[in-house]
């Protein structure tokens, strides 16, 4: 068994309302931060929950309303997304067929499918989503 320790969540722990997790292996992960206090919601990986959340960040990245900061990560990460489409016309990421790692793009996509469940952003204030990771951006990047 692993040791697992959440200690760097602490300093994010007030400003997070909520993490978005698959259910596919996140047993014990999800268990541990339940027990830490976090308020735990499943995403689901197929096109009901994808499909309008995967429109909606294409949406944010067009209109340069989404930012990493330069974070080379989510570029690799980013370059390796290969993406699946249903006969109805909705989009996904698809881990299958892409290359290499996709993890970070794909939680991307599902906080912008949470924020997109409630109206005044996941905040309620209308603040939108909280990116943690990267470098922080410079005035004027």
């Amino acid at each position: 068994m692993m040791a697992v320790s959440y200690t760097h969540l602490d300093v994010y722990k007030r400003q997070i309302q909520e993490l978005a997790f698959d259910r596919t292996f996140a047993g014990e992960i999800v268990r541990n931060l339940a027990d830490e206090g976090m308020t735990l919601v499943e995403f689901g990986q197929g096109f009901l929950s994808m499909g309008p959340a995967s429109a909606e960040f294409i949406r944010k990245l067009l209109a340069k309303e989404l930012q990493h900061g330069g974070d080379p990560v989510a570029d690799w990460c980013a370059s390796n997304v290969t993406v699946r489409k249903d006969p109805a016309g909705n989009e996904k990421p698809d881990k299958e067929r892409s290359i290499e790692r996709i993890d970070p793009i794909v939680a991307l996509i599902m906080a912008v499918g949470r924020s997109q469940a409630e109206p005044a952003g996941i905040y309620g204030d209308g603040r939108g989503l909280l990116i943690v990771g990267g470098r922080p951006l410079n005035q004027g990047d």
